[in-house]
């Protein structure tokens, strides 16, 4: 049984390889955590990236890739990978538009070639560290893809063709980035709050850049970084 739950969206918080929390930030972070509150790390990467990023040992959840991907103390309770056969159709349209790819699975990121593009890409965000294979196993769950391209026009090639399966959305001048259309992470967050027994439902707290009323069903949801500087 839990005092609460903080949901701690990295997403919103990172520059470059760095996240932005402040240290003031951590240690309110791991006090509370320490007197019974659960920490969710909501982040878009895997677990390895995610790990490095936010620099503190915690015992708590995760939800990763937008809602893809939920585990609590090690298990997982939510698991939504891209379907193989999409993914086997993905790599025929990049192989055909010379698009390289990069894989993401839950514990890290893979990529099987690199070129420009790629390169250019990880001199501005080198949080992305491609682990690079020979050919990747499409066969292993992947919840999340990278295609990179300069050439945002033809973004809709990917965007028509898997309309009704994939969210593709350009993140950058050299990448789109591809989701399964079902991920969302206010169900993500619903889904791991059904999960666990709270004391008390108003201690449920969401720390970003900025307040995001995401779960309906719950009426008051606070700003944590608003409670932590007030005091």
């Amino acid at each position: 049984m839990y005092q609460g739950v903080i949901f701690l969206d990295i997403e919103k918080m990172i520059s470059k390889n760095t996240f932005n929390g402040h240290d003031l930030t951590k240690e309110v972070l791991l006090s509370m955590q320490n007197n019974a509150y659960l920490l969710v790390v909501c982040s878009p990467y895997s677990l390895e990236i995610t790990r490095y990023l936010i620099g503190i040992e915690f015992k708590g959840a995760f939800i990763l890739f937008n809602g893809g991907l939920v585990a609590l103390n090690g298990q997982q309770i939510a698991n939504l990978p891209i379907a193989s056969s999409v993914i086997n159709e993905i790599k025929e349209v990049s192989k055909h538009m010379q698009h390289q790819i990069a894989y993401y699975t839950s514990e890290a990121a893979f990529i099987d070639d690199k070129n420009d593009v790629v390169e250019r890409f990880q001199e501005i965000f080198p949080v992305e560290n491609f682990k690079q294979i020979n050919t990747f196993n499409t066969r292993e769950a992947i919840y999340q893809l990278r295609i990179f391209s300069l050439e945002d026009k033809k973004d809709v090639l990917y965007e028509t063709f898997f309309e009704q399966t994939l969210d593709c959305q350009r993140q950058d001048l050299y990448s789109l980035l591809v989701r399964n259309k079902k991920n969302e992470l206010s169900k993500a967050m619903l889904t791991l709050l059904n999960q666990v027994m709270i004391i008390n439902r108003e201690n449920i707290y969401y720390f970003g850049n900025q307040l995001v009323n995401v779960i309906e069903p719950i009426k008051k949801i606070k700003d944590l970084s608003k409670t932590i500087y007030q005091k």
